[in-house]
């Protein structure tokens, strides 16, 4: 999906579906490197390009879980991010958490350094591609349609949807919580189950913290959080890794931690450097494996917080204000205004009756898939960057892998 296209001709006109990051990190480095010419044109229904769903909204504290120092839109300019802060007035003492930077301050970021460069910003949802000789025709949702020499599908991530990720939920859909501005409804008496231990979930859970006195428990298939980030990772030499199976990889890896003494975070830093050769050597059978068995293991290392959200977790935990369980909802009802679910826990057969007031659905967004290719897939000229790419690619979330396949797509267009 993601081969090397050669062009007959160079592009003319390159149309990118999606307004989020992704999208506008494919436009600066566009600008930066390819003939001025080249006509660059954005689909994306919503008003401002580049903070997508991860940066949108007002700023309410939600922070970002990659040290500023890596958050550059620029390739070529690693420190671009930590620079436009000193313009701003803005230090390391303006943020709490420094090095990790409110999200919304990171979305005016973005905002301001594509609009900086020229592009087309056409505000419609594109709904299907279709492959006209050698270009892309694009109907879109007012059935307009559009063509482009080149395709770039940037489309990230789509709004949670109970009927078809979470039927369970369905039947107290009135108290479930799925975006982050929807915790204002939350009253300072309410009980409420957090589904979800990842990153969303801790954005969730200091929203509520901040809230005031609240009961929050968590619920996921086994209950782990993320670990926190390390002040000074150690670099840590690891062999190649493309060559083993998921049970190897893990075997390996124990022991390097045992040999080494490293934390996991440093580990999952080395591994990382080999995620995408590993997910390209294997077979289809061994990416079952590594999603049935080991990914919620990785992940927990992989997507880190930082220290001091971190500490703040497990104050509450240790106080009882914050509790978790591993399972899963099964069934939901309203009893006497309140929620009655039905939980079913891990390494157990029965059946928990719990009560809550509130559901905060915080498992992530899933990828929006909503776009209709026409069949269409390693087509000349067609690209998919960001989360679309996650099938091929795998560790292709963090805006750092983004801004490196960006710069990878745009060199191949650069050299025809």
């Amino acid at each position: 999906m993601n081969s090397r296209k050669t062009f007959i001709q160079a592009p003319k006109r390159i149309g990118i579906v999606g307004g989020g990051a992704s999208a506008a990190l494919f436009v600066i480095e566009c600008r930066r490197r390819l003939d001025p010419s080249i006509e660059l044109v954005v689909f994306d229904p919503t008003s401002e390009t580049g903070r997508g769903r991860a940066y949108a909204g007002p700023d309410r504290g939600d922070l970002l879980n990659v040290p500023a120092a890596l958050m550059s839109a620029r390739s070529d300019d690693p420190q671009d991010f930590v620079e436009w802060l000193k313009t701003q007035g803005r230090s390391e003492s303006s943020f709490e958490h420094w090095p990790y930077v409110n999200r919304a301050v990171y979305g005016d970021y973005i905002v301001d350094r594509v609009n900086s460069v020229p592009f087309v910003h056409i505000a419609a949802r594109v709904i299907a591609v279709q492959k006209e000789n050698d270009r892309f025709a694009l109907t879109l949702d007012s059935q307009a349609m559009e063509r482009v020499d080149a395709l770039i599908v940037a489309t990230g991530y789509r709004s949670p949807d109970l009927s078809r990720d979470f039927a369970a939920l369905v039947p107290v859909r009135d108290r479930v919580m799925i975006s982050l501005d929807d915790l204002s409804n939350c009253q300072k008496s309410d009980e409420i189950l957090i589904v979800g231990t990842g990153l969303t979930a801790i954005d969730v859970w200091r929203r509520v913290r901040n809230a005031g006195d609240i009961q929050v428990d968590f619920i996921s298939r086994r209950g782990l959080f993320p670990i926190a980030h390390e002040d000074a990772p150690v670099p840590i030499q690891i062999p190649k890794l493309d060559t083993l199976t998921p049970v190897q990889i893990l075997r390996l890896v124990r022991n390097l931690k045992r040999e080494t003494q490293a934390g996991w975070p440093s580990l999952a830093i080395a591994i990382r450097a080999q995620v995408r050769a590993i997910w390209r050597a294997w077979e289809p059978r061994e990416r079952r494996r590594f999603f049935r068995h080991l990914r919620p293991y990785w992940e927990v290392i992989r997507h880190r917080m930082p220290q001091g959200i971190r500490a703040e977790l497990d104050h509450d935990l240790k106080s009882g204000r914050v509790r978790v369980m591993a399972g899963r909802v099964k069934f939901a009802q309203r009893v006497n205004g309140r929620i009655q679910l039905e939980l079913g826990l891990k390494n157990s057969s029965e059946v928990v009756a719990y009560t809550c007031d509130r559901i905060a659905l915080a498992v992530g967004a899933p990828i929006d898939e909503d776009l209709d290719l026409g069949g269409l897939g390693n087509e000349r000229g067609l690209w998919f960057i960001g989360p679309p790419a996650r099938s091929t690619l795998w560790e292709i979330t963090a805006l750092p892998d983004i801004r490196e396949q960006v710069r990878q797509v745009v060199s191949e267009l650069a050299n025809g």
